[in-house]
């Protein structure tokens, strides 16, 4: 009888023994997907922040892509990419452009506005001025204070991509703007623009 104890003892020590083990080794993973969840979010938080739209100036009959930096931190090498469709010539023939537009930066709690009021495109190996200019699509690209390469589309996804890797949007930017159908780029007042900056209220850190 006492060997018989002995051994029920034993078997429920072993259960309870992997039963803890089982235990700890779920909360364990918890934690480490926790932990994996925070650091994610803690990564996406300044690129978060940025973000792009269109506006439509009623007024002028401009439209215009806002880029706005929210964060406290710099948005670091900073590209613009839009797909401009307008018309040139007598004949409003309609045409698209594609541009690639560079900024070292955009500082903290700032915004920048692009214009389409000086795109040009080439009509009769002639410098034409785009009329009715609108975003077909656009794309900004930029790195975060800790070198992160981050992309953000015009349906407002936010993704990390580098811009080096084959078949980036920047590289599919840059070989539309040497075809003919997208004839681009003639960007000099866009370029202007996304080096000035307007301040925004970004509250307290």
């Amino acid at each position: 009888m006492a060997t018989i104890t002995a051994a029920a003892a034993a078997a429920i020590g072993l259960v309870f023994s992997a039963w803890t083990t089982y235990i700890s080794q779920e909360v364990a993973r918890d934690q480490l997907a926790h932990s994996k969840d925070q650091d994610e979010e803690s990564q996406r938080s300044q690129a978060a922040s940025a973000n792009a739209w269109v506006e439509q100036r009623w007024k002028s009959g401009v439209a215009a892509l806002v880029i706005s930096n929210r964060s406290f931190e710099p948005l670091k090498d900073v590209v613009v990419g839009m797909i401009v469709f307008g018309y040139v010539g007598e004949e409003q023939k309609p045409l698209r452009v594609a541009t690639i537009s560079i900024a070292d930066s955009i500082p903290p709690c700032s915004k920048v506005e692009l214009h389409l009021k000086d795109v040009y495109a080439t009509d009769k190996k002639v410098n034409t001025l785009l009329e009715h200019a609108k975003v077909d699509d656009y794309f900004i690209s930029f790195r975060d204070a800790n070198a992160r390469e981050w992309e953000r589309d015009k349906y407002g996804s936010l993704r990390q991509a580098s811009r080096n890797a084959d078949n980036s949007t920047q590289d599919k930017y840059v070989s539309l703007g040497e075809t003919p159908e997208y004839d681009g780029p003639h960007q000099a007042k866009l370029d202007e623009e996304l080096n000035s900056y307007k301040a925004l209220d970004c509250g307290d850190r």
